[in-house]
């Protein structure tokens, strides 16, 4: 006999790792009631005791035996009811061969209802099919009460004309396999995947790295201004490094998270990149019908060329400055000093600079102690 998944009870609050199914034998039916009902009976939720569960087994003629479980207010979250049930698992020969679930306080027109709006798809007559057309379901009477009983398809129980359409649906149902694998793996991949932004907006990542090399560029100024200190020695130091910048959101997340692959760079510099924070626009696809917010990501090469030291000159207006104590700096950066100092009254100053590109953009900066005393 064909197995049929059949989910005990659909509510919110209930999660199985294993679930019941038309062909499975006694023992494993039974051990999996028992640790159902015990799991429920223990469990809260937002501090509430959940419905009890209890469970009897009966026994009847021909090696047939039934267990039947109980549970008042119940939630369906597919029919869209609530309803004390009885649910029967009916066994031959040690082997479950039928579901009864039996709606005890809601009618049969309301029942049938709830069912055909939402399992009307797979509809042959009066059953409902599984996906795949080898089991079925129909609501009915049964000892009083409303009840959705679960069966495996036996084409020998129906009319040529009936199984002939139930077999056409189960073939079709085959050759479609490659078809749903694919659309699967699309709803996967849009759930879970990262998609490049620029797929989705223009040239996105080329307007906005200009506009993030510039941000960046004043984070390495700042932090000159804050972890460097003013010398009486001309000192040097260099900043070197390439790193590939992946900035990424998750779907529903509002600032950027960033991941680097950077070499020869040290972690406080890298730090100094992670500081720069803003917002990727949303991107969304349409599949099937629903729209899915997607995970998105951009990838940034940063090429960092700095050059950062102290230094002590002589300043005397209308004059060329004088640099008493330097590291290296070429003409054209010791002029570029001599332009910021111009101002100044004449003497002696302490000096903290950096020159040098991110990327091929400027990234030149210089600090100017106050005047010293000579």
């Amino acid at each position: 006999m064909r197995k049929l998944f059949i989910i005990l009870t659909i509510v919110p609050f209930f999660t199985f790792s294993q679930s019941i199914e038309l062909g499975q034998d006694y023992n494993t039916v039974s051990s999996l009631i028992k640790y159902f009902v015990n799991n429920n009976n223990e469990r809260k939720t937002y501090g509430n005791n959940l419905p009890k569960m209890s469970y009897e087994i009966k026994y009847g003629d021909n090696n047939t035996r039934t267990i039947e479980t109980y549970q008042e207010e119940v939630q369906y979250i597919d029919l869209r009811l609530k309803s004390n049930t009885i649910v029967k698992y009916v066994f031959d020969n040690n082997m479950l061969v039928r579901i009864k679930k039996s709606l005890t306080n809601i009618s049969l027109a309301k029942l049938k209802l709830a069912y055909e709006n939402y399992y009307h798809r797979n509809k042959i007559g009066v059953l409902y099919f599984s996906n795949d057309y080898k089991n079925y379901s129909q609501v009915k009477i049964d000892d009083q009460y409303p009840t959705i009983v679960y069966e495996a398809f036996d084409h020998d129980q129906f009319p040529e004309e009936f199984y002939t359409e139930v077999f056409k649906r189960q073939k079709q149902y085959e050759d479609n396999k490659g078809l749903r694998e694919s659309k699967s793996a699309k709803r996967k991949s849009l759930l879970l995947d990262y998609f490049n932004i620029d797929d989705y907006i223009e040239n996105y990542s080329t307007d906005i790295i200009p506009q993030l090399e510039k941000l960046i560029s004043k984070e390495f100024i700042q932090d000159l201004s804050e972890s460097i200190s003013y010398s009486e020695k001309g000192t040097t130091s260099e900043i070197k490094g390439n790193c590939n910048i992946h900035y990424y959101s998750p779907e529903g997340s509002t600032l950027n998270r960033v991941d680097f692959d950077c070499q020869d760079l040290k972690v406080n510099y890298i730090n100094l990149i992670k500081e720069v924070r803003f917002r990727i626009p949303e991107i969304k696809e349409t599949f099937e019908g629903k729209e899915y917010l997607l995970n998105r990501e951009f990838f940034m090469d940063l090429e960092i060329n700095l050059k950062r030291g102290t230094a002590v000159i002589k300043h005397k207006k209308g004059k060329k400055t004088d640099f008493i104590k330097q590291s290296s700096l070429t003409q054209d950066q010791k002029q570029w000093i001599s332009e910021k100092i111009k101002d100044k009254k004449s003497g002696k100053y302490y000096i903290k600079f950096q020159f040098g590109q991110l990327n091929d953009k400027d990234c030149n900066a210089a600090y100017i102690s106050e005047k010293l005393n000579e």
